[in-house]
């Protein structure tokens, strides 16, 4: 059983660490000037701790036999998948919703800071995406179409 699942096994680790690496090299840019990350360092905790938990899974699985024996071995895989893996999804997935949470929070924050900055402003200002979609537009740029800031946006 442990010998067939090994390979799968190992491209989903491959796969999540790879992941947990790139979201540490994320998290180590994203900082705003008061040092927080937006929510990115809590992501980053979420995926590495699903990361690390396979690593060990794997690890195990390769050298486990040498170190601690086959039928050893097997108890252990079966406690970490039956008993363990839940703890460490639920823990895993609440940092993740947490991450995504404050970062959500913090960018409502600053799309609130630009609007009131560029409201003051005397000028009509717009941001297109590259499908050509509003992403902002201030107060006066609104006015001029006369129509509301919600409805020019998206």
């Amino acid at each position: 059983m442990i010998s067939e699942s090994v390979p799968i096994m190992t491209a989903i680790d491959v796969v999540v660490i790879a992941m947990a690496l790139l979201m540490a090299r994320f998290a180590a840019r994203d900082r705003n000037a008061d040092g927080s990350s937006n929510g990115t360092l809590l992501i980053v905790a979420g995926v590495a701790t699903i990361g690390l938990f396979h690593g060990a899974e794997l690890l195990l699985m390769h050298v486990g036999p040498s170190l601690i024996g086959s039928e050893r071995l097997t108890a252990v895989l079966m406690f970490m998948h039956l008993e363990a893996r839940w703890m460490v999804t639920v823990m895993s997935f609440a940092l993740l919703i947490a991450g995504f949470r404050v970062a959500s929070r913090d960018y409502a924050d600053h799309a609130r800071r630009l609007s009131v900055m560029t409201d003051a402003l005397p000028l009509a200002l717009a941001y297109c995406d590259t499908d050509q979609r509003y992403q902002f537009v201030n107060r006066n740029y609104a006015r001029i179409h006369a129509k509301p800031v919600e409805e020019i946006v998206g």
